[in-house]
């Protein structure tokens, strides 16, 4: 039962740290997109995000879940903190435990009501044993017929009372009740409801016992299993996060370096000579992103890096280089 508040820790831990790295990554790409307004041109992190922050709150919501059961469980520990405590004592401790149960046994002796019940019942009790014990030693088997005929001597003077007896069956009934309700009232006196109620308290503690032991296995179990969930997740964020990251430190370098060039097409990545989408993609080797690709050739080994940088310069630039100085001729015609 201790357990369980560290192991719901645990996994709540893990989702925080998931959601910081989005909320990190979330607001860098913000502030670089407030300073290069226009340059910024890489899809936005809320874009990429919902599916993470789906997954997130999809979690979070049976954690709560848990949570709730773990309140239940300890709710229920404390209504029968008390009954468990004394079923883990010894016998004669728990014995001692059970409220006016000397008290009774001493008045039970000084009762009236008791010899009185005593004596009627000898007086229906008839005891046969020395009878057939004698036949027994005597023939080795219990006579049948000593066993008829002595049953038949005992209640041939009940039937001849059969008559008699009806006609006392009411006033026996009324006695009946009248020491039956002594004995209740007795039993009251003397603590039995009071005893009644902690016997039943035991029997309460004992099913709850079991009860709150198959929860707190079940909720080991369930904290235990979620973890490993929790981490796969963490990861997938913190790849993305990676990427994110990547891909940033190369866009802002080409948007410095736009900046410094003055070209005004800041963030617009060109593709090399010769090298159409669909090669650009067969030369990233298969490499995947855990977000869709918005700008190709801004991550590592996107393309082969040249002697002047990763791009070569523009054919423009070219043909204007090896042009005679003195001639006018545009060089973008």
């Amino acid at each position: 039962l201790n357990e369980l508040p560290g192991l719901y820790k645990r996994n709540e831990e893990i989702l925080n740290e998931c959601s910081r790295l989005l909320k990190d990554e979330k607001e860098t790409d913000e502030n670089l997109r407030k300073q290069f307004t226009t340059k910024w041109t890489r899809m936005p992190s809320e874009n990429l995000t919902p599916p993470f922050l789906q997954e997130l709150g999809k979690f979070r919501g049976i954690l709560q879940t848990a949570a709730n059961a773990d309140v239940s469980v300890r709710s229920k520990f404390e209504q029968n903190k008390r009954g468990m405590e004394l079923l883990s004592l010894t016998e004669n401790d728990l014995k001692l435990s059970i409220p006016g149960i000397g008290t009774y046994q001493s008045g039970a002796s000084n009762s009236e009501t008791v010899p009185k019940l005593r004596n009627l019942m000898n007086q229906i009790r008839c005891d046969m044993s020395n009878d057939f014990s004698k036949s027994l030693s005597e023939t080795g088997v219990v006579d049948e017929k000593l066993s008829s005929d002595k049953i038949a001597n005992l209640f041939k003077p009940l039937r001849d009372k059969v008559e008699s007896s009806i006609k006392r069956q009411d006033s026996v009934m009324e006695e009946v009740q009248l020491w039956h309700k002594k004995f209740h009232e007795e039993r009251q006196t003397t603590g039995g409801a009071e005893r009644e109620n902690f016997l039943k308290g035991l029997a309460t503690a004992y099913d709850a016992f079991f009860r709150l032991q198959g929860d707190l296995n079940e909720g080991t179990k369930f904290y235990n299993d979620l973890t490993p969930i929790l981490v796969r997740l963490q990861q997938k964020i913190s790849d993305f996060c990676f990427a994110r990251q990547t891909e940033k430190e190369d866009l802002m370098k080409q948007v410095q370096q736009n900046i410094v060039s003055g070209n005004e097409t800041a963030g617009k990545t060109p593709y090399p000579y010769g090298v159409q989408p669909q090669q650009q993609q067969a030369q990233m080797g298969g490499y995947n992103t855990p977000y869709p690709v918005q700008y190709p050739g801004t991550y590592p080994g996107a393309f082969p890096q040249q002697q002047f940088g990763a791009f070569p310069p523009p054919p423009a630039f070219n043909q204007q280089q090896q042009q005679p100085p003195n001639n006018p001729t545009n060089p973008f015609q």
